[in-house]
């Protein structure tokens, strides 16, 4: 059977130093890390809302290749399809990165087809997007051209042509991602490190080369360095005492954390949050 996705987001992900995992031996180890990961990843509920019980999936395809990590949105004129996209997108580089796997990609706009009997897949973007990825020169996931003004329009609201990086729980933030050679493009780039602790960014900077290494370290740096926003919260709620919202136009997903501000869960089965106003 052959589908054709139109107009769909495709994110490109290249798993940095997986030879070199390979040559230790463990393949079926490495085979487990990444299938969960990419489960996790599709079946995740970020932006769930009461009464959207239809349990969508974040991807419509997901391939893992080799070195290569390929997946496909489910319709973007859905605004809740592209935001769990691209949270799904940076909870696989959140996962990876604390865990000593980082990943390297870039996210585009367009169609893609997939040969299901033969197992091929093909689109216009993908030789944008594996030369970008390859250009790189850090662990972390730009959003190109083709699929910026999607993405701003559905995280932020629809007319946006500049984010401002206001503050540190944004989705995304503009950046001067590193290129190999010296060079620099300002693109877009997912907020992964958010919902990790301190000492896993740092855990997951000491495994990068040289080069990667001090790029990542300068990226960690710019995140720390913008203001955030926090809301102390009740002893109900303890061991987390302050809680981090990181906001869309579809929803909102939290970060709690304890008084030395590392991350954890409060001590309640459930927690409701009530949206006031219209999110347009």
């Amino acid at each position: 059977m052959v589908i054709k996705y139109e107009n769909r987001l495709i994110a490109f992900l290249d798993v940095l130093g997986f030879s070199a995992q390979l040559e230790a031996g463990d393949i079926d180890g490495l085979h487990e890390k990444y299938a969960s990961y990419i489960d996790q990843a599709k079946n995740a509920t970020f932006f769930g809302a009461q009464g959207d019980a239809q349990g969508r999936k974040n991807f419509d395809f997901s391939q893992f290749l080799f070195d290569s990590i390929v997946l496909v949105s489910c319709p973007v004129d859905d605004v809740f399809n592209v935001n769990n996209f691209v949270a799904a997108v940076s909870l696989l580089l959140e996962l990876g990165f604390k865990n000593r796997l980082p990943l390297r990609g870039a996210i585009s706009l367009g169609d893609f087809l997939y040969d299901s009997e033969r197992n091929i897949f093909l689109s216009e973007r993908f030789p944008e997007l594996a030369k970008f990825e390859l250009k790189q020169e850090w662990a972390g996931c730009s959003i190109l051209e083709h699929a910026e003004q999607l993405i701003l329009d559905c995280v932020f609201m629809e007319g946006v042509t500049l984010v401002d990086n206001v503050t540190r729980e944004q989705p995304v933030h503009r950046y001067p991602v590193p290129l190999k050679g010296g060079a620099v493009v300002n693109y877009l780039v997912l907020n992964y490190m958010f919902f990790l602790s301190e000492s896993e960014i740092l855990n997951g900077i000491d495994f990068l080369i040289k080069r990667k290494k001090d790029e990542v370290v300068k990226y960690f740096e710019f995140l720390i360095g913008l203001p955030v926003k926090l809301q102390v919260l009740t002893p109900d709620f303890h061991p987390a005492k302050y809680a981090y919202a990181m906001m869309t136009r579809s929803g909102v997903r939290f970060k709690f954390t304890d008084e030395n501000h590392e991350p954890c869960s409060p001590n309640l089965d459930s927690v409701q949050i009530v949206a006031k106003g219209r999110w347009k």
